[in-house]
């Protein structure tokens, strides 16, 4: 899945839109606090909040 939106970002023309790989890093994100139950409430609080931010900083590292 990760791979997948690597790529979707790292695509040079207008093929997917920003709300595209909004919705994938959210469904990256739920999977990742599922298969780690041992991060805390607070953080999945804190980082619900944030998801769209934490995806463009996440963009940002592959351009």
């Amino acid at each position: 899945m990760g791979k997948r939106i690597i790529a979707k970002i790292k695509d040079n023309g207008s093929a997917f839109s920003q709300d595209e790989i909004y919705t994938d890093f959210n469904k990256l994100y739920r999977k990742y606090t599922i298969m780690n139950k041992e991060l805390g409430e607070f953080f999945k609080r804190e980082t619900k909040d944030i998801l769209n931010q934490m995806c463009d900083d996440f963009e940002r590292s592959f351009i």
